[in-house]
């Protein structure tokens, strides 16, 4: 998959006439989305680059621009590890699986709501749908007739 480019302005608007310059430039949001490429997560590559999660997002809020490409940065690597494991399904490889091993690690962490592994059934729709449901029979519990074969083979035995 190709580098993504952006189109980012070099400064970002002053917030009113009494607002301080932020410290915003284009060279500093290169270097966090490059960090969110590499699967890095945004507060981590903010830190790294010396700047607050806040302050990021405070310029995303005033630039669009920077919004669209922190979410493409973000979802980049969640394709291409998602894609490596199709190609390792489909062409069995004999190193295959740490990486694959690696890849669904990786896709847990980084957006576990579609990747985890479940503990938990998610049920949706209404209650009035999911009492039409018949309940699932007792497979413990004797057939029909059952009870009577049982009962006069306990006479039989007895007697």
């Amino acid at each position: 998959m190709a580098a993504p480019t952006w189109n980012l302005p070099e400064r970002l608007p002053r917030r009113g006439a009494t607002g301080r310059q932020p410290s915003y430039s284009r060279d500093l949001a290169d270097r966090i989305l490059g960090a969110m490429l590499d699967g890095v997560g945004l507060k981590t590559a903010a830190a790294w680059c010396g700047v607050t999660f806040e302050t990021v997002n405070a310029w995303a809020e005033r630039c669009p621009a920077l919004r669209q490409a922190m979410d493409q940065a973000r979802a980049t690597p969640l394709v291409e590890c998602a894609q490596a494991l199709q190609r390792y399904s489909q062409e069995p490889h004999r190193d295959a699986g740490s990486a694959v091993q690696a890849c669904r690690f990786f896709l847990a962490t980084h957006d576990p709501d579609n990747w985890s592994e479940r503990t938990e059934l998610r049920l949706s729709g209404s209650v009035a749908s999911m009492a039409a449901v018949q309940p699932a029979p007792d497979l413990d519990a004797p057939l029909e007739g059952d009870q009577a074969d049982a009962d006069e083979e306990d006479t039989a035995v007895a007697g």
